[in-house]
Parts: C-alpha cells; sequence; structure tokens
C-alpha cells in the first residue's frame, strides 16, 4: 500500500484537473505540429488535444554532433589524452542516438502543461576518437605508444527499452495558430552499462594485459556513470502551428 499512495495521489490530481472548471481562455483543442531543439535532438512534433486540459504529444529528434565543438575527453575522465599524457586526440566528438518521444500532456493553466511519458532510443550513445601517431596513452594503470593504437570508442546501453521521462513546459501546442514553446524535465535511465573498445596493433590489442588494462578502465568509468549519468536533462525550445 505504501508504494501505491503516491499513485493514487497523482491520479487523484489529473482527476480534479481534467473534471475541474475549464478555463474559458483556452480555446477548442485541436491538432497541432511543431519544431523543436534541445537535448531530445532537433526534430518534429505533433500532438493531438482531446479536452481543454489534456493532450497527447509524440516527437522525434536526432542531435547531429558535426555542428558542435570538438571536446577533450578528459571532461568524460577518460584517460585516453588526459593532461600530462602527451598523445594527441583527433576527431573527437559525442555519439547521440535518435530520439523517439510519446507522452501526456495536462495543462494547469492556459499555457503551463505537465508532461509524463516515455522515450525510445534508437542508435549509439557515447563518444569515440581517433588517437594520434606520437606520445603515449594511459589505458588502466599502465601506458601504451600512441603509435599501437588508431581509434578508441566508449558507448552506452540502457537496462530498458523505455525510458520514462516527466517534464514541465510552457506554451500550449493545442492552441490554434502560431506560438513559441519551451519545456525543462528529466529522463529517468537507471543503470546504464558502458562498452569500451579500441582499434589498432592487434599484437597490442589483443594481448591478454591491454585487455586487463582497458577492462580496468572500464570499470573506472562505469563507476562515475552510475553516480551522475543515471538522468539525462530535459530542455528544448521550438515553435508550433496549430489547427
Amino acid at each position: 500500500m505504501t508504494n501505491r499512495s503516491p499513485w493514487i495521489s497523482f491520479s487523484a490530481l489529473i482527476c480534479l484537473i481534467l473534471l475541474g472548471p475549464q478555463p474559458n481562455s483556452l480555446s477548442a483543442q485541436g491538432i497541432g505540429v511543431a519544431t523543436r531543439a534541445g537535448t531530445m535532438g532537433v526534430g518534429a512534433e505533433v500532438s493531438l488535444g482531446f479536452y481543454e486540459r489534456f493532450a497527447v504529444r509524440g516527437g522525434f529528434g536526432k542531435m547531429d554532433w558535426s555542428f558542435m565543438p570538438e571536446i577533450p575527453t578528459s571532461y568524460f575522465g577518460l584517460n585516453f589524452g588526459l593532461p600530462g599524457v602527451d598523445a594527441s586526440l583527433t576527431e573527437t566528438k559525442a555519439l547521440f542516438p535518435e530520439t523517439l518521444n510519446v507522452g501526456a500532456d495536462i495543462y494547469l493553466t492556459t499555457n503551463l502543461r505537465i508532461t509524463g511519458g516515455f522515450l525510445l532510443q534508437t542508435g549509439e550513445m557515447g563518444l569515440e576518437g581517433t588517437v594520434g601517431s606520437t606520445g603515449t596513452v594511459a589505458i588502466g594503470s599502465k601506458s601504451y605508444q600512441a603509435s599501437d593504437l588508431e581509434t578508441f570508442k566508449g558507448t552506452l546501453s540502457d537496462n530498458k527499452n523505455y525510458i520514462p521521462y516527466a517534464s514541465i513546459g510552457l506554451g500550449n501546442h493545442s492552441e490554434r495558430g502560431f506560438g513559441l514553446f519551451t519545456e525543462i524535465g528529466a529522463a529517468f535511465h537507471g543503470k546504464r552499462i558502458l562498452t569500451l573498445s579500441a582499434t589498432g596493433n592487434q599484437n597490442v590489442i589483443a594481448n591478454a594485459d591491454f585487455q586487463t588494462e582497458l577492462a580496468k578502465e572500464r570499470t573506472n568509468l562505469q563507476e562515475k556513470i552510475d553516480s551522475y549519468l543515471k538522468i539525462w536533462p530535459i530542455l528544448s525550445v521550438g515553435f508550433r502551428f496549430s489547427l
């Protein structure tokens, strides 16, 4: 019973909002289309209003790293190219999946809404880069010649297919005409599993010693991921039009 009580309270709140007095300022609900940009990528959304205070909304987004600056891997705690190690990295980039979202909007006022739903992500999320040809690279507790390595890649995978999210936003997707909207919230990934790999001289890469050190590197990074990458922030701004 203890675990059910928050859901019962939340359900009661939804009923009060939907069945309570409706503000006259809200226009009749309809179909809305929108474009957005943010941490769920650049993409489009479609909304369908059923009541003055309720709508369903779905969208698609893709984040293209080619429009963003390169970032040092040291920001991620990755030992490839940490300060003090003289190997250079080129073409370091982050990998972002395509994101599908579907959820329900409940309007507390004319333009203020709360949203709950799920994300479905396809594609890889992580970091990859090319190792420079000079210097040394620290992996685990040892150093290796950069000339023996070519690329590295770290990707994250979720332990569930559908990722729940919640947000609060401004702007009525179903109000007729043109308008702007914003949204802020979080997606709750939970535990995420890191896979770390490297390519290069097979005499080095396939060696048991190298694989052991790579496993140490993965373990160290997994601890950091478990600490601060369970939640993905949601921040979007966009432009919408409703019929």
